[in-house]
């Protein structure tokens, strides 16, 4: 039973997250991963100890190391389970020259809300307690190529986004996408993102 806590606790004991960028949003408890990891390991532990009997011999001994196998099997994967829950997606970091102002073209193009403002850090959201959210800092190089991570947006009249967007002051932009059913944009300062078309019915 020791050998099998000490496995529980090593799966889910990592590395413990980096505590510089989180703020907790509103409504949010700070504790809620680590009650999750707690509940999923005291399930665990329970579980160990209640197959820890060996049971008879012949047909009694074969039902208890079933047993035993079914229960572990159980508790493996609701462990993988609390722990792949336990990561969540927080933000995207833009790289800007003017963190602040390109942060602001974004909310409001997008209609989002800022959530922070600092001389090092700027952060929309879509709504004050709503994840992920998009972080604007400081940068002293310039954008020299293609970004390699961009943004697509599906609206529901492609077209009229398309405009709506140049008309904020997005400016359409070749990178070799030739004809496409998707708009190539890109910011103010030069950061692609895609207008797609409409979603297929069906």
């Amino acid at each position: 039973m020791f050998l099998a806590q000490q496995a529980a606790e090593s799966h889910l004991v990592g590395p413990r997250r980096h505590p510089g960028r989180r703020r907790p949003v509103p409504g949010e408890d700070p504790r809620r991963g680590k009650a999750s990891r707690q509940s999923a390991l005291s399930w665990a532990c329970e579980a160990v100890r209640s197959i820890s009997w060996s049971g008879g011999g012949g047909t009694m001994a074969a039902r208890a190391a079933s047993a035993r196998s079914g229960i572990l099997d159980r508790a493996v994967v609701r462990l993988i389970r609390v722990e792949r829950m336990s990561l969540e997606w927080e933000q995207v970091v833009v790289d800007s020259a003017r963190p602040a102002e390109l942060g602001r073209w974004w909310a409001n193009a997008l209609g989002w809300v800022v959530t922070f403002e600092a001389d090092d850090e700027f952060e929309i959201r879509s709504a004050p307690n709503r994840l992920p959210g998009l972080v604007f800092v400081p940068v002293a190089d310039s954008k020299v190529t293609k970004n390699r991570l961009h943004l697509d947006f599906r609206p529901d009249h492609p077209a009229a986004e398309v405009e709506r967007m140049v008309s904020l002051g997005a400016r359409r932009v070749n990178v070799g996408q030739g004809e496409q059913p998707w708009t190539v944009l890109e910011d103010p300062e030069g950061n692609e993102f895609c207008i797609l078309g409409a979603r297929k019915k069906g």
